[in-house]
């Protein structure tokens, strides 16, 4: 496995685990249910906005790197 393949897959379980932590924490939280909920609700968004983000920096970096790597054939 090359070492881009396990940085890629190490930022996914980090991602991944910061997801559930946060979930667990939210869950054992000394709230209400309502209150609980609009606070998953947000912490969701914010994930689901950082996510989509971070899916265009992908794209944008993929394309330069196909760029860059066309015009050296």
């Amino acid at each position: 496995m090359s070492n881009k393949d396990q940085n890629s897959n190490f930022f996914a379980g980090f991602i991944i685990g910061s997801l559930v932590g946060l979930t667990v924490g939210l869950l054992c939280a000394p709230r209400s249910g309502v209150e609980l909920r609009g606070i998953i609700r947000e912490k969701a968004d914010m994930a689901r906005e950082r996510a989509g983000e971070l899916a265009d920096r992908i794209k944008y970096a993929t394309e330069e790197f196909q760029q860059t790597v066309n015009k050296l054939d």
